[in-house]
Order: structure tokens, then sequence, then C-alpha cells
């Protein structure tokens, strides 16, 4: 509990968490923790601003009629199905359809998503995300078909072991499922499904691509490859991720988050965004880290994440005098990732890429700032940088007036 509270004190996260924590025992006949934790949700609840706030009686219609709909057909309806609902004459509701459906979205009756691709969608059955995700995460006697294919076995084990999901398992499995369904959406709605299920990290697309400027073209769907963060291997030994004929660069470069907020979903799609670019083949993806290769056969990076921070180093292969020239590049693609996921999902997080120097007194490094506002002439006149810490992430000719400027999550 204090490591809890400690680890959120004074951070804007801190202001949304209440202090009383509460330990439910799931052994305990009499449900005393349970009631507790329901008193005290409500007590909060209450208290919420937007408790009693008016709402127009035609949105509650409309959610009537949503409801009505979903029991008569599929899970799903298209967003110009609920405009023309709302300007039926029985309704005649004028305000913003997006608005109505963000609302009974919070609420939790359906789900809408006002984003390009998902806002076309309207969920009316929120549980139908759970049940096709569901179709996915599996214990092995429920996977569909495994022991009766050998083909499916692999995929399903892939799966299991990598948290490597192929186009082609999800096209069997949904395909499989929508035969047990009196009115089949799965296959139909399948594009949708996996872009909601990227949308709350459950899914990401690592699926190979040419080359970053690329990022946003769609495969062909028939190559769709995505790894399930749940079932990503739990981090290797040391051997595994820093392979023997490679050494390290002493010095790291580190990403560190503001308010020691760093969402696992961000680190995610920034795996997920180095897989497509480098391929997945020669990238080792485990739960909280990862070691790619760079366009110098002999150079890898490895990205780890460590509570509010990420740790990004530089491998070569061992030789009298290992190379390190892969550090500009390493860092701007990053860059570049970052400040897309940070764009696109989270606009308001905030970091600093920073120079650690580690102490055995101390837990993690004392962090140092890197500022664009230098050349790397004056930026290694301070003892604060080593000069090849700069070189090797910087390169020889870093100036401010970079064709790439560093994105510092501003």
């Amino acid at each position: 509990k204090k490591e809890i509270l400690a680890h959120i004190d004074g951070t804007s996260a801190g202001k949304h968490v209440k202090p009383k924590i509460f330990v439910i025992d799931n052994f305990a006949e009499d449900g005393s923790g349970i009631d507790e934790l329901r008193e005290y949700l409500r007590e909060v609840a209450q208290g919420q601003w937007y408790m009693g706030q008016k709402v127009p009686i035609s949105w509650l219609h409309l959610k009537s009629k949503l409801m009505y709909k979903r029991r008569e057909e599929d899970p799903f309806c298209s967003f110009q199905d609920v405009v023309d609902l709302c300007r039926s004459e029985d309704l005649a509701i004028t305000d913003d359809v997006a608005d109505i459906l963000t609302f009974l979205h919070d609420l939790g009756d359906v789900i809408f998503v006002d984003e390009p691709v998902l806002r076309d969608h309207v969920t009316l059955r929120p549980q139908v995300m759970v049940d096709a995700f569901k179709t996915i995460i599996t214990v092995p006697e429920y996977q569909q078909d495994r022991s009766a294919d050998r083909e499916v076995a692999e995929m399903w084990c892939r799966l299991e072991n990598e948290g490597i999901l192929s186009d082609k398992l999800l096209t069997f499995i949904w395909t499989k499922e929508d035969l047990k369904l009196q009115k089949p959406f799965y296959l139909r709605n399948k594009l949708f499904l996996t872009r909601l299920m990227e949308k709350y990290y459950l899914l990401c697309n690592a699926t190979t691509i040419g080359g970053f400027d690329d990022m946003e073209n769609k495969a062909d769907q028939e190559d769709e490859i995505y790894f399930v963060p749940s079932l990503l291997a739990a981090k290797p030994d040391d051997s595994t991720l820093y392979p023997r004929h490679m050494t390290r660069f002493q010095s790291p470069l580190y990403v560190v988050f503001e308010n020691k907020f760093l969402p696992s979903g961000m680190f995610y799609r920034l795996q997920a965004m180095c897989v497509r670019r480098f391929g997945l083949e020669k990238s080792r993806v485990f739960a909280g880290c990862a070691r790619f290769p760079t366009d110098d056969p002999k150079q890898n990076f490895v990205v780890t994440k460590v509570k509010h921070y990420l740790k990004i180093e530089l491998l070569s292969t061992k030789e009298e005098q290992p190379t390190f020239t892969q550090g500009p590049s390493v860092r701007n693609f990053l860059s570049s990732c970052l400040f897309d996921i940070k764009e696109k999902w989270i606009p308001a997080i905030q970091y600093d890429w920073c120079f650690g120097e580690e102490s055995d007194q101390q837990a993690e490094p004392t962090f140092f700032p890197l500022s664009d506002t230098y050349s790397a002439e004056e930026t290694m006149e301070s003892s604060r940088f080593p000069e090849d810490f700069i070189k090797v992430w910087m390169g020889d000719h870093y100036e401010q007036t970079s064709s790439c400027p560093e994105n510092l999550g501003g």
C-alpha cells in the first residue's frame, strides 16, 4: 500500500486515485470486503460533478430503440442508421448524434469511438468485444481444431508461446465461430473488430512494411500479423536479449516520462511499430522489452520499459573495436514513433530524452534531459554528457537545424 501511494504521490494521476485501499478475499463467505467496496464506490460516484445533470428524455428514448434493435438484429449497426433513427418523426432529435453516442458509450450501453474508421460502426452489444477476444485468448481444450489440424496446431502454439497471431488463424477461428451463430457477424465485421481491439491494446498490428514512411499503408489483409500483448513471453534471460556474440555500448539512452506515467499501451504500440519496420523474423519481442535489428547487420538495439522510463541500448558484434554507428538512426526512428503515438493516442503525455548517470546508491539513474537548443559542439563542452555518448547517439554532425528535430514530448 505504501509503495503504491508513494509512486503516485505528487503526480497528476495521484489526483484521481482515492487513498483508501480495500483487500478483498475471494474465499470469504460473508463478502464483507465486497460490500464495503461497493458502498465506497457509490459514495465516490455520488460526489462526481456530473451527477444530477439533466439529460434530454429523447436521448433515453433513443437508447430504448437501440436496445430493441440489439435484441432483434446483430450486435452492430452503422452510424448512419443511428442518424436516421434520431431524425425520424417519433424522435426528432436535432442534437449532435456523435455526442449522444459518446454519452451512451460512457454509460456502457454501446461502444462508439469517434475516430476515423471506427466511428462508422456502433456496437450495440458491448459484450461482443469480450466474446471476440475470448475466441483468441482461450485454454487449449477450447481452441478451434487444435488437435485435428497440424497447421492450425502450429499457429495456436505460436500464439500461445510467442503471442503472435496470424490473420490466417484469426480468419479460421472466426469462420468456425460464425457457424455456431444464427446471425453470423465475426467475419463480416472483421476489420472493425480488429481495429477496435487495436484501439484498446488487445491486439497490435505487427505486419512488416517496406519502410517507416509507409507506416499508414494498409497491407494485404491475408498477410496481416498481430501480436497479443497479454500473451507475450516474459522477459528472457540476458543471453537471449543480449546475445553472447554482441557487446553493449556503455551509455544507454533514456526516454523519461513526466509524472512517472508511462502507459503500457504506449509501449505495446512502440513495439508493434518497430516490428512493422524491422520485420518479425529478426525481432525478439517480449513483455516489457524487445531486441530489434538495424540497417547494419552487425548492430542491434534493445528497448526496455522500466517503470516510468524507456531504456535504449545499442549492441554491436564483438570485435577488437566494436562499431556503434546506428545510434542516430535508432534515436530518430524511435523519436518519430513516439511522436506519432503521442499525437494519435495520448496527446497530453510529456517525456524527455535523457542521458542517465547510474549510481550504486540509487535504484534508478539520475536523468539529465537532452536539449535541441544546443549543437553537438556546445553539448560536448558540458562534463554532464560524455563525448562518446554524444557521438554515438547524436552523431558527429548533430546540429540544431537537423532535418529530423527531436520530439521532447511537448
